[in-house]
């Protein structure tokens, strides 16, 4: 899946447009159109390289606000969320994979 997101491609750039692609949804997974996102202080440390471990492209923003599209069953113990309910996630993942498992 091709994603549309914002990327800082070097410690001393701006954010700038970028397309990454996702891995396919998995079955512990909930997929979340993402409607807002949230940039914190330590996106920002990370984003610079800061912290000296950042790789680059860099797509910080973590705290997010969407709406549940898919992924775990409907009714399965650990998903507690129905198609198109809103809620949040606060968790920081890779690139490469698909975030949403700590979603209210």
């Amino acid at each position: 899946m091709q994603t549309r997101v914002y990327a800082a491609q070097a410690p001393d750039q701006l954010l700038g447009p970028f397309t990454i692609a996702r891995r396919a949804v998995g079955d512990r997974d909930v997929q979340v159109a993402i409607d807002f996102c949230g940039i914190c202080h330590s996106d920002i440390h990370f984003a610079r390289n800061e912290w000296g471990f950042t790789t680059y492209p860099c797509v910080p923003g973590h705290e997010i606000i969407g709406r549940a599209r898919g992924g775990v069953e409907l009714g399965d113990p650990r998903c507690r969320q129905e198609l198109g309910h809103p809620g949040g996630c606060y968790r920081r993942r890779a690139v490469d994979s698909a975030p949403a498992r700590r979603c209210r």
